[in-house]
């Protein structure tokens, strides 16, 4: 790959014979760019433009961007005076990705409200804007630590992804005490995290035994300023620790009733039939540890318009994590393999996500290979990474596309991930609101 990325004065030569200088200097991707305090344009040249997953390319393209928002693309067009150009020769430009499944629950973000900046942001690039994520929505963490960052993110302190979160999770009853207190998933609580000087929690703030405690622990997270609901339906390591169906039901009726979607992980088989009965908005993980999903399932959960979060990298990091055979681990994952290939077969919604901030590991390739070995194709891979989250938590799908006069969140792509589908994870720039968040190293 040549230095075609330097930002460098460029003219570009326009119909009508007008010609437009770019400015040089792009701000360090780590610099915010503010239209109060950098009125200028940022343009996107030479640019192979993908703005929606049922949109044509668009060759040779211009996107430019001021206040934080799309002005314009178009193919060949003019560039306004002055503009910062970054010329995207040989890339993809889409829009920018969803990450449906994360957590803030690792130590770095305990004091996220009063952390330094510069480590805020560290941690945000290396979980999500070095892989394109210019949304992510926490399912499980401590509402103080995730509204923190949330707002840090929102004011323009830190340079990130916009953040939606569940807050802390709703258990069964003897389901909280071993994810809050057991150390090994002190990381994934859904809680704050404890040290051995802390007193006990207070399990009533996380678990549910009655439709009554249902309901006022959802009006308890939404009042915290939680954005969805995420109900643990099934313990996976005690399958008869179970959410009771008329408290999932009061939980479901609850939230609904404030126009807020319930999240909900299944782990075993009553969990994905529970789902399905209820009527749940978004299934978090495939279940390869049930049977394969049937057409009746299906259907059912078709039918009441939830989606599906797949996670399958999730499943080798567990077995392996637990010392299963690597046969074992491959057939296990195989099986969430299969169930999102009948799911997909069958139309339903996929939503992207990777489960970071659970699992160490942030790099999403894994997923996109699996999703593709699903059956997933690239428009369908970035359907679930772009539209369908759009669509699904703010209503409208355009909100995660490119177009004239939306928010400019955008990520660049090295390659064309249209011929390969692996060039996907080879990002190139990201932009969220209209701010560069993100630049890898440039040859």
């Amino acid at each position: 790959m040549s230095a075609r990325k330097s930002f460098r004065p460029l003219a570009v030569m326009v119909v009508g014979a007008v010609l437009n200088v770019c400015a040089s200097g792009l701000a360090h991707p780590q610099q915010k760019i503010k239209s109060a305090q950098h009125p200028r344009a940022i343009a996107l040249i030479h640019a192979l433009v993908i703005p929606s997953p049922a949109s044509d390319a668009i060759a040779d393209a211009t996107i430019v961007i001021r206040d934080g928002k799309v002005v314009s693309i178009r193919q060949s067009g003019s560039i306004p005076p002055g503009s910062e150009c970054i010329d995207c020769t040989g890339d993809t430009v889409l829009a920018g990705f969803w990450n449906s499944h994360v957590h803030f629950t690792e130590p770095i973000w305990q004091d996220a409200a009063t952390a330094p900046a510069e480590r805020v942001e560290a941690g945000l690039t290396k979980m999500f804007t070095r892989f394109g994520f210019t949304h992510v929505f926490d399912t499980g963490s401590d509402i103080k630590v995730s509204a923190a960052l949330r707002k840090r993110v929102a004011n323009g302190e830190v340079t990130g992804p916009e953040i939606r979160t569940a807050g802390a999770i709703i258990y069964p009853r003897n389901g909280a005490a071993k994810m809050l207190n057991a150390s090994e998933h002190r990381d994934v609580a859904g809680a704050p995290l404890r040290t051995p000087t802390q007193p006990e929690l207070d399990l009533s703030l996380y678990e549910a035994e009655t439709p009554e405690q249902a309901k006022r622990l959802v009006a308890n997270r939404l009042n915290s300023g939680s954005d969805a609901i995420k109900l643990y339906l099934q313990a996976w390591w005690d399958p008869a620790i179970q959410l009771p169906a008329p408290v999932i039901a009061a939980a479901i009726a609850a939230a609904h009733k404030e126009h807020k979607l319930v999240l909900a992980h299944p782990s075993n088989s009553y969990g994905l039939q529970s789902a399905a009965a209820l009527g749940v908005d978004v299934l978090l993980h495939t279940t390869p540890q049930t049977e394969p999903w049937s057409t009746t399932l299906i259907e059912q959960l078709k039918h009441n318009g939830t989606s599906i979060t797949p996670t399958l990298k999730l499943w080798r990091f567990e077995l392996t994590r637990a010392g299963a055979p690597a046969e074992v681990v491959d057939a296990f994952q195989e099986a969430g393999v299969q169930q999102l290939r009948a799911w997909h077969r069958a139309g339903g919604s996929i939503l992207f996500g990777t489960d970071v901030g659970y699992m160490p590991e942030a790099d999403p390739a894994e997923e996109y290979r699996l999703m593709q070995k699903a059956g997933m194709g690239f428009r369908d891979i970035l359907r679930s990474l772009t539209t369908e989250p759009a669509r699904k938590y703010t209503g409208n799908a355009a909100n995660g596309a490119i177009q004239t006069g939306k928010k400019a969140d955008i990520t660049v792509i090295q390659g064309n991930p249209n011929k390969d589908g692996a060039d996907l994870n080879r990002v190139a720039l990201v932009i969220a609101g209209g701010n560069v968040v993100y630049q890898s190293a440039r040859k």
